[in-house]
Parts: C-alpha cells; structure tokens; sequence
C-alpha cells in the first residue's frame, strides 16, 4: 500500500495556465493512505474524466459530494489482496470497472479488445482476478 496520492496537480509558480480536459482516469485501484488526488493549488480546477475506480479513502474523490463527475467510482471500500498483493477473488475491485472495448469513438483502447476480461465487468486495477 502506498502512502502518497496517486495524482497532484501542481504549477511551481502562479496559476495553472493549462488544463487536462482530455486525461482520463479509468478503472483505477488506488490504495493509498491519503487518497486519489492530492489537493489541487488554489485557483486550479480538477478537469479530467473519472470513472469506474475504487479507493481506499472514503474522501479521497475528486468532486466531494458530486458522484456525476465521477460515475460507477466508489470509495472508502475494504480491498482484500491475496499474498502477491493483488486484489483477491472477493475485493471490491473485482467487476468493478468499465468495458472499454468501445470507449474511444467506438473502438477499444489499447489491450481492453473485446474479451479481454473475465466475469461480468473488467476488475479495476489491471489485475484481472476471476
């Protein structure tokens, strides 16, 4: 388990003058003590697609109290891992992600092709479990 957020958003001097509309953070396990994605600076905007993800960390979501900016997430779940550190048959990241055979314009993202997974969803992580 790590400790730092998996995700900062950060300038070194000012204000952000850039922004990552076109990031998307998919299917994510994040098991990290403090969370998903480090507080941004004062004055940026998290602006990034987020969705099917589990973490650890009941606050750790980007939007706080707006679960339509970051659809099928869920967090503050118990992970269950099996003794090489991935997640176990009965983890809360197992079918807990998005198909992503047809996310980009109708066509797969590299390595999620049609039956690239097993069970009723792809397991979050890219651990695929059972």
């Amino acid at each position: 388990m790590g400790r730092k957020p998996a995700l900062a958003l950060h300038v070194e001097k000012g204000k952000r003058d850039f922004s990552v509309p076109r990031w998307h953070f998919l299917n994510n396990l994040f098991a990290v003590k403090e969370g998903y994605l480090d507080k941004p600076d004062k004055g940026n905007t998290v602006d990034f697609t987020s969705a099917h993800n589990v973490c650890l960390r009941q606050d750790a979501s980007p939007w706080p109290g707006d679960a339509t900016k970051d659809k099928g997430s869920r967090y503050g779940l118990p992970l269950t891992l099996n003794d090489q550190g991935a997640p176990a048959p009965d983890s809360a990241a197992v079918d807990a992600g998005m198909d992503l055979s047809t996310y980009w314009k109708g066509k797969p993202l590299p390595g999620a092709e049609k039956g690239t997974y097993k069970g009723a969803a792809p397991d979050v992580g890219a651990a695929e479990v059972q």
